[in-house]
């Protein structure tokens, strides 16, 4: 009657083999090996055991390389964008340069566009003259006395 185990051991040796199996995935342990393997077995295991190994290691000498491409990269577009700023400006300052050469007079739409943006002068003192007396025709325009 007690060949086989009882339900409750079995119960228990499947726990500890799956916390087992847990602890080798989480690189806690090394897998246990039967104790009955050939020695070709061993042998295909320890030649499994190497190839994982090397796979593992080119894959994070590819890593390190990616992360190292990737910050060569951003270093590179930062240059670009620095040299690419310097030949905007120097075109604009070539374009000034012909255009007061030649006596061209820019309209005052380019001009704007062709000089740097600055910041809107601040507003202040009282409205200009010409402000009141234009609100004072549109008044007189629309209610005539």
């Amino acid at each position: 009657m007690g060949l086989r185990p009882s339900k409750k051991k079995r119960r228990e040796e499947a726990i500890r083999r799956q916390e087992r199996q847990d602890l080798c995935r989480e690189g806690g342990l090394e897998p246990q090996l039967r104790p009955n393997l050939t020695k070709a077995q061993l042998l295909q295991v320890e030649e499994l055991h190497h190839e994982f190994q090397l796979r593992k290691r080119v894959r994070e000498e590819a890593k390190d390389a990616l992360e190292a491409a990737k910050k060569a990269f951003e270093k590179a577009e930062e240059e670009w964008k620095a040299a690419d700023d310097a030949v905007k400006a120097s075109s604009l300052e070539r374009r000034q340069y012909y255009m007061a050469e030649r006596g061209v007079l820019v309209p005052e739409g380019i001009q704007a566009w062709l000089e740097p943006k600055l910041p809107p002068p601040a507003l202040t003192g009282p409205p200009s003259p010409l402000w009141s007396s234009n609100k004072e025709a549109e008044a007189r325009r629309r209610h005539p006395a």
